[in-house]
């Protein structure tokens, strides 16, 4: 090669050289871009999926308190059978702490779909609401439960929930498992407590289903719903 076309080749050297290592340094930049990128991601389903895990605990908890306060309340009956709305509690309660128990073996399940859990636990919200409603409209006569005055007493003696069942004795109501004043305003609260623990559950009951929802659009599967 002539000396003369030294400088020219050189020239050219530099600059091919020069170009690769822009090319290079802008592959680097744009997978660093979506190195960060992913990252966030994995944070961001990390807590959600901490989230989910967190509430999927309260509502295995309200379950238990649900089914617990229902099943107290149905035993205190002697005449009868319990009240329909006690009973759909104590369901209410069993059923959402099933729910809850499939939500999370689902953490170590793959082959639970998402799906089912995701119905179930909108299933498990909407008897959780139907049933707190049903125990605050049959309370409802009941002005307060801790009255010591006449009208108050009488609305907690003559209520379905509270008497523990009454039968027609010689043309007279008798309810044998009322109890002392204070049974029945033990009762009444346990009632309150009740439905205040079903509409607690159907709120995070709507919660995880929002949270499945979220989790499901950042890769879902049934692993990645509810790990």
């Amino acid at each position: 090669m002539p000396a003369n076309h030294l400088p020219a080749v050189y020239i050219i050297l530099r600059r091919t050289v020069a170009r690769l290592s822009i090319r290079l340094s802008s592959e680097n930049l744009d997978l660093a871009h979506f190195e960060d990128q992913s990252h966030t991601e994995i944070r961001a389903v990390r807590m959600l999926k901490i989230a989910a895990l967190a509430v999927r605990a309260f509502l295995l908890l309200f379950g238990a308190v649900v089914l617990g306060l229902s099943v107290t309340l149905a035993k205190q009956q002697v005449v009868g059978a319990p009240p329909s709305e006690t009973s759909f509690g104590s369901f209410c309660g069993a059923f959402g702490i099933l729910v809850s128990l499939v939500g999370l073996a689902g953490l170590f399940i793959d082959k639970i779909p998402a799906t089912v859990v995701l119905g179930a636990d909108g299933l498990a919200s909407a008897l959780y609401l139907a049933g707190g409603i049903a125990l605050t409209i049959a309370l409802r006569p009941v002005s307060s439960c801790t009255s010591w005055d006449a009208w108050p007493r009488y609305e907690r003696a003559t209520n379905k929930l509270l008497t523990g069942g009454c039968q027609d004795v010689a043309g007279d109501l008798v309810c044998p498992g009322i109890g002392t004043e204070n049974d029945v305003m033990s009762r009444c609260q346990r009632v309150q407590a009740d439905y205040v623990f079903e509409y607690l559950a159907f709120v995070f009951g709507i919660a995880i289903v929002g949270l499945s929802f979220a989790l499901r659009k950042r890769g879902g599967g049934s692993s990645a719903t509810y790990v």
